[in-house]
């Protein structure tokens, strides 16, 4: 008789242990989705954080041209307007 409960307690705590070990394994593969996902989101950010930089910088010269060429226009129209009056 004390067998019987020994191995029916047995029984249940290997019950239990199964299904505790496939809620953790469950918890386990979401979480190994979540970093495969957010790996993938971080690769993408590096990317378009490096695109980004160069498109400033790109910026920057041809903001910087467009003022130099703005300035050497307004010296040439300075010049003009002397050369007319």
């Amino acid at each position: 008789m004390i067998d019987l409960i020994l191995i029916l307690g047995l029984g249940i705590i290997a019950l239990f242990l199964s299904a505790r070990i496939d809620i953790l394994q469950q918890e386990n593969k979401g979480l190994r989705d979540t970093i495969k996902r957010d790996r993938e989101w971080f690769e993408v950010d590096k990317r378009t954080s490096v695109e980004l930089a160069k498109v400033n910088e790109r910026f920057k010269i041809s903001r910087e041209e467009y003022v130099r060429k703005c300035e050497e226009f307004e010296r040439q129209c300075k010049e003009y307007t002397k050369g007319i009056k």
